[in-house]
């Protein structure tokens, strides 16, 4: 679905760039908008194009691709006016802190590692997806060992500049009991 969705925004977006495909913009100059992290000299090293290049459909997309194949971007735009090609750019947030509770039948360094295995860790770039896969592994972990009432709640929160806070509650439930049953002879009709 959300392959879906980001072609059609491309499609839109390029469609807007060039009406026509044979419309293609000689570049004059490159912008770079919102880097806060990334340096802007790190957005131009994994550009396709440069100045002097002509910008069409074909390279466009290139650069979006190649943009977001960096893993550092949620979100790419691009703007050209008069030959000047701006790049829009929304860095993905880092990790500031995560937080923990309510675990005891799994530890805490058995948890952090698990997080830390899909790269959700402090200090690195956050991944929605990443950190939903690490919560939905550990609900079925505990499913596994009888915990079928388990509860695993997650919080993100922003903090400041471009960071998140994720917080992770466990209520971990009793743990399910096999119940015996006594195999009852049921009188028949005659």
């Amino acid at each position: 679905m959300k392959t879906i969705v980001l072609g059609c925004v491309f499609a839109l977006l390029v469609g807007g760039l060039f009406p026509q495909a044979s419309n293609a913009t000689e570049i004059t100059d490159i912008e770079v908008k919102g880097a806060m992290r990334i340096s802007v000299e790190t957005v131009m090293s994994y550009m396709p194009i440069a100045i002097g290049d002509s910008l069409d459909e074909d390279n466009s997309g290139q650069i979006i691709k190649s943009l977001f194949a960096t893993g550092f971007f949620e979100d790419v735009r691009l703007e050209t006016s008069q030959g000047i090609l701006t790049i829009t750019v929304e860095e993905r947030p880092t990790i500031a802190l995560i937080e923990i509770v309510g675990n005891k039948l799994i530890d805490d360094d058995d948890l952090t590692e698990r997080l830390s295995d899909q790269g959700i860790t402090e200090g690195r770039l956050f991944s929605k997806y990443s950190f939903e896969r690490v919560l939905a592994r550990l609900q079925e972990e505990y499913i596994s060992r009888g915990r079928y009432g388990a509860k695993v709640n997650s919080a993100i929160k922003p903090d400041g500049a471009n960071s998140v806070n994720l917080y992770v509650e466990i209520k971990e439930g009793p743990i399910a009991r096999a119940v015996s049953y006594t195999h009852l002879t049921l009188p028949t009709n005659r």
